[in-house]
């Protein structure tokens, strides 16, 4: 399930801003803010969202918050986001796949996109292999300070027509698993 964040979201997301492997998947170093300071900038965040972001959290099955889905840089019919599944046990479920296609139908039907995209590190396997079970196409490469990174893309007329055909994920799942027969 995706939500709009609150505070009790604070200390769980605290937590996974400071895990190194976190850091690494997302290009940046741990921040070194206390707590105190990350809150209070949560906080603000919560009061005073912006128009072009919006961070929503990951509950699993059980309502637990296992991550977060960030949506940013808004502009013009077209939106990025980013994911990270902040709990380990949470990884390798399906909760990843679940959130994207969960947040691409949110974003054709409400705000009415024409573009969503999404870029991660080239050796990122299992992100790759997410957004491409979630009908996002690999349209450029992209090189950053922290290395190179592939931009993948959803454009709403084909994404809702394949998904009308067959919903996502459950298609990328099946051709998948067939291929292994």
């Amino acid at each position: 399930m995706l939500r709009r964040k609150r505070l009790s979201d604070a200390r769980a997301d605290y937590a996974w801003q400071q895990d190194p492997e976190l850091a690494r998947l997302d290009g940046r170093q741990p921040p070194t803010e206390s707590y105190e300071e990350f809150l209070g900038r949560f906080r603000t965040n919560l009061e005073f969202p912006m128009d072009s972001s919006a961070a929503f959290s990951i509950d699993d099955i059980e309502g637990r918050h296992v991550g977060n889905l960030v949506r940013y840089n808004a502009v013009a019919g077209a939106c990025e986001f980013g994911i990270s599944l902040g709990e380990p046990e949470a990884r390798g479920r399906g909760l990843g796949r679940d959130a994207i296609c969960t947040f691409l139908r949110w974003a054709w039907g409400s705000i009415q996109w024409e573009m969503v995209y999404a870029h991660t590190f080239e050796w990122n396997e299992a992100a790759r292999a997410c957004l491409a079970h979630c009908g996002m196409r690999a349209a450029a490469f992209v090189e950053r300070p922290a290395g190179r990174m592939i931009r993948y893309e959803a454009q709403r007329a084909w994404w809702l027509m394949e998904d009308e055909r067959e919903p996502y994920p459950r298609r990328r799942i099946r051709r998948a698993a067939d291929t292994t027969l």
